[in-house]
This record gives C-alpha cells, structure tokens and sequence, in this order.
C-alpha cells in the first residue's frame, strides 16, 4: 500500500538463533505473514552499524532519501 507513494521496504534481520540464519526459514516466515519484501541477513552487523542501529532496541525503522537517512526510531505501530 506504500509503494504508490514511491516508499519501498528492506527487511533486515540481525539473527540471534541459528534457525533465523536460514534463507529458507525467513522465506518460510514472510510467505506465511503474507508479506512482500525484500529480506537480508546482516550476519555480522555491519548493516545495522551503517545505520546506527542499537541492536538492543529493536525493531527499527530507518526512513532513506536517496541513500540519506532522513529518520529514525519510528515505532512500528506509528506506521499506520
């Protein structure tokens, strides 16, 4: 329902159990909720660091314009 106003999602899962570490299990995962989109696994947190994501607060929401953070720390339920 976003991609109409040109925002688009990246799914990106630090995993803390070896079963998220599968490709099969997250593909598994987002099939089963349903949900279109595109998913990488940081395995060693260098994704999130780019970022400045604080891997204790999770989830994250990291708002980007052309590469430029633009916000941050936006709660999932705020979403709408």
């Amino acid at each position: 329902r976003f991609r109409a106003l040109g925002l688009e999602f990246l799914l990106a899962i630090r995993p803390s159990f070896s079963f998220v570490r599968e490709r099969s299990f997250i593909h598994k995962y987002l099939q089963s909720e349903q949900m279109e989109v595109p998913a990488v696994i940081d395995h060693d947190g260098k994704l999130f660091q780019a970022f400045g994501v604080d891997e204790n607060s999770l989830p994250k929401v990291i708002l980007l314009n052309a590469g430029k953070v633009e916000l941050t720390g936006i709660e999932e339920d705020h979403l709408g």
